[in-house]
Order: C-alpha cells, then structure tokens, then sequence
C-alpha cells in the first residue's frame, strides 16, 4: 500500500535493512630457536585481510538513515550509503620482531 508522504504506512519493523558487516583478521606467528635459552618470534597480523569494506548504514557513523525525511536538504541522500564504517579501515598489516632471553 503507497501512502502519501510523511504518513505512516504498513512497513514491518526493521523490514529496511542495510548491508551486512563482514570482519576478518588474521595472525601468523614462527617461533626460531636461536639458542638454548634465547628465542626469536617473528608475528605478521593482518587487519581486515580480505580487504572487503564495511559500509556505513548508521547516523551514528555518518550515513543518512532517514528513508521519508521532508527536508529538501537532505532527501538528496536518503537510502544512499556514501562512506565505510567510522572506525574501520581497509586491509592493514603489521610486522613484528620479538627476542626473549
């Protein structure tokens, strides 16, 4: 059923939805015997490894939410996804050289 702008209609809850968030990390470690009592580690962490992005759907993270907004200044963007997630980066990856003795 189409109801004229700005009343409410028989949409379900949470029936809009955005797209889903996908995060994948992944940490390799090779332990090297040096000496008897001295040890190396070498570490590689990626962050995000699959590079795939996390979009951003919520106000909270700068998307516009507002489906049926009656300000001009903002309808322009309504439903439209324009950045990735606040906090969340593309692939990072970190190195890391550890002795113990």
């Amino acid at each position: 059923m189409i109801e004229a702008d700005g009343n409410l209609g028989n949409a379900g809850f949470n029936s809009l939805r955005g797209p889903a968030g996908f995060y994948s990390d992944l940490s390799v470690t090779k332990d090297i015997p040096i000496t008897e009592r001295i040890k190396g580690q070498f570490r590689m962490d990626a962050f995000n490894v699959f590079n795939h992005p996390v979009y951003a759907f919520s106000g909270n993270n700068g998307a516009n939410n507002c489906v049926d907004c009656q300000n001009s200044a903002v309808t322009s963007n309504n439903g439209r996804i324009t950045d990735i997630e606040g906090g969340t980066s593309m692939r990072a990856l970190q190195f890391a050289l550890r002795f113990n003795f």
